[in-house]
């Protein structure tokens, strides 16, 4: 079953490039001078009791740790945008494929400059893709997620070197990693426990204000490189304890953009105010079943086919997502009917999609041969008693009700 992203909501436009792929969906407004509009308030859907001034991604004390405003001040190469599945040039302006699929090219953007003043370049992403990876630190500076090399052939362009062919490997070179300043970075000798008060980075807010265990602004950044970007002058970000405390805010109107689970969005919040919107894209994980195949009776193959048709993924769906996840098709590329999702068009048609549809007719027909057997060896085990071992997620009780009755159907 195909688990989504939270809904981003929002009530008025917002036109800065840090958000103009972050929420996809914003709600049109007549016009009007957005420099005099009091800030825009954002929940970046963090549940935490306080804030920390600290804007060094490589630490875990950081105040905004993997959120929005992270991509406000620390800007990618690339923005790839998982809702339309557009790739948008930021910090590159374009990249190359060799032949063989083992390198991969980026030209970098002429004129842009750290909020500083100090010129952007190569070395910045050198820094950040080849230094950082080998500091052992936490946060955002984390292990390389692929492995590569990196050479820098000339003054604008950066070189990755994959060790084996593999076109799939922008994504996650691009996917969350903002450039760093390596005239700053490079200068600390611990970088894991620096505390950055006040961020440089490329990007539209880079000028902290107000800051509070609560709540803290971002101003523009002088020197950003998108001529008259960002529209507004200053963006808010504000925290909750808790999901219920911020969606009480969205709906009070106190809150104009977040992230967040809203049960039934289009009645809950869109119907109190013309202004109100939601955007809900599809995600590119998915809610997994995992059993443990060295234990019967999931080792029997059978059985897992079985098991599979004994589960009723719409009723999970409507019960346990509020209509927010519905079945993934056999591939898992787009969903059960294979027309909407993440990629309808690379759905293979000749392949049946029989094992994900809802048969419990057709499971309880499915019988494994034979005595258990663990490993070739006969095993003494109770079936009943094994049933209750079926892994499950955790936090996902319909889910687990689910599952739960579909094996013990089948071990009847």
């Amino acid at each position: 079953m195909r688990a989504r992203q939270p809904i981003r909501v929002a009530k008025r436009v917002l036109i800065s490039a840090v958000l103009v792929v972050a929420a996809t969906v914003v709600p049109a407004r007549a016009a009007h001078n957005r420099a005099n509009l009091p800030p825009l308030v954002i929940w970046p859907n963090a549940w935490t009791s306080q804030l920390t001034r600290n804007f060094n991604p490589c630490s875990n004390g950081s105040a905004d740790t993997a959120n929005v405003l992270y991509s406000a001040v620390y800007e990618p190469l690339y923005i790839i945008d998982s809702a339309r599945y557009k790739e948008y040039p930021w910090l590159a302006t374009s990249y190359k494929w060799s032949p063989d699929l083992t390198t991969l090219t980026f030209t970098i953007r002429h004129g842009v400059r750290w909020s500083d003043g100090q010129p952007f370049t190569a070395q910045d992403i050198y820094f950040t893709y080849a230094t950082l990876p080998g500091i052992k630190t936490a946060g955002l500076c984390a292990n390389p997620k692929v492995a590569y090399t990196l050479t820098m052939p000339a003054s604008d362009q950066v070189v990755f070197h994959f060790k084996t062919r593999d076109s799939t490997q922008l994504f996650p070179l691009m996917h969350n990693q903002g450039i760093l300043p390596a005239h700053i970075y490079a200068k600390q000798a611990n970088l894991g426990a620096w505390v950055q008060t006040n961020p440089v980075g490329t990007g539209p807010f880079t000028q902290v204000g107000n800051f509070t265990a609560q709540s803290f602004d971002m101003g523009k950044n002088p020197y950003y490189w998108q001529p008259g970007k960002p529209a507004f002058s200053t963006v808010r970000e504000v925290i909750y304890t808790s999901l219920d405390a911020g969606n009480l805010a969205l709906e009070a109107g106190q809150v104009d953009w977040g992230g967040s689970l809203i049960p039934r969005a289009d009645r809950v919040y869109d119907s109190r105010n013309p202004n109100f919107h939601h955007f809900f894209p599809a995600g590119f994980t998915d809610d997994m079943l995992f059993l443990n195949t060295t234990r019967y009776p999931y080792n029997l193959v059978p059985f897992r086919k079985a098991l599979s048709l004994a589960m009723n993924r719409q009723a999970y769906n409507v019960n346990g997502r509020y209509g927010y996840g519905p079945p993934a098709d056999i591939q898992a590329v787009a969903d059960s009917t294979g027309s909407t999702g993440p990629w309808p068009n690379w759905v293979d048609r000749s392949i049946p999609q029989t094992l994900v549809q809802y048969n419990p007719a057709a499971a309880a027909a499915v019988r494994p041969q034979g005595p258990p057997r663990h490993h070739g060896v006969a095993a003494d085990v109770h079936p009943r008693r094994d049933a209750d071992h079926a892994a499950e997620l955790p936090g996902h009780r319909h889910r687990r009700e689910l599952q739960g009755a579909a094996v013990r159907q089948l071990l009847r």
